[in-house]
């Protein structure tokens, strides 16, 4: 229900980063960003510069906020965040509401399971560098 998009499934291209993994285009409104794609991080994480910009363009209101969560990073340290809800984020051809993310206040950009679970079934192809979602 969250998902708008004609298509039964679409192939969305990975960007190779420094050999150390990939990164997605994702894009709200009309800001376009490149994350990192991280299937280990439970939601979209986004930086306070990024949320500026999110806010500037209208993709963030007061009513998007939901509270804050404590969450473990990579490095085994626990930060609060605050959290959001993100509507109108496109990945590939498909346009995904109610995304939970997190606000960092630095750090990269990662795309987590929050968006990728909204979707039936996501599989990667590391050798043609795609994730291809199932509606």
């Amino acid at each position: 229900a969250d998902i708008s998009g004609d298509m039964v499934s679409d192939v969305v291209e990975l960007i190779d980063y420094l050999g150390s993994g990939y990164k997605v285009k994702l894009v709200f409104g009309g800001v376009e960003k490149y994350f990192l794609f991280d299937t280990g991080a439970s939601s979209v994480f986004i930086n306070r510069d990024t949320e500026r910009e999110l806010l500037i363009e209208g993709v963030l209101t007061k009513e998007s906020y939901t509270g804050k969560e404590l969450f473990a990073m990579a490095n085994g340290d626990m930060v609060k965040a605050e959290t959001v809800l993100l509507n109108g984020v496109r990945i590939g051809n498909y346009v995904v509401d109610n995304v939970p993310a997190a606000i960092l206040e630095e750090g990269m950009l990662l795309c987590g399971t929050g968006l990728l679970d909204k979707f039936k079934k996501w599989e990667i192809d590391k050798d043609a560098l795609t994730v291809t979602l199932f509606r």
